[in-house]
Parts: C-alpha cells; structure tokens; sequence
C-alpha cells in the first residue's frame, strides 16, 4: 500500500486544473448572478407595461360608459 508524501500533497494542492475550476466556476456564478439581476428586471419591466395597459383599458371603459342623466 502506497501513502501520499508531502511532496505529492504539495503538488496536489497547487493543482493548475483545480484553479481553472474554481476560476470557471466564479464566473459562472458572475453571470448567474447578472441573469438574475436582468430577469428581474425584465419581470418588473413587464409588470409596468401590464399595469399601464390596464389602466388604459379602464379610462377606455370609463369614457366609453354612458353618463348617468340622473
């Protein structure tokens, strides 16, 4: 059975392809990140566009009533 040296650790540890991973996976979350940010963005964007055309379909119905004659 063979164990790990210290020198073998040592070489583990500065591993260049871990380095990569963890570059790559800090980027990754980067842009998750910003995706999120411009979903929720898009969402409260649309969510304005709704509420203004709603409340333009109700000053449409509004003028397009009959005014009562009392």
């Amino acid at each position: 059975m063979r164990t790990n040296t210290t020198d073998e650790r040592s070489r583990e540890m500065r591993d260049p392809s871990k380095d990569e991973y963890l570059e790559l996976e800090q980027r990754l979350m980067a842009a998750e990140s910003e995706l999120e940010a411009e979903i929720a963005a898009d969402k409260k964007a649309f969510g304005d566009v709704i509420e203004a055309r709603r409340e333009q379909a109700r000053s449409a119905i509004r003028r397009s009533q009959p005014k009562d004659r009392g």
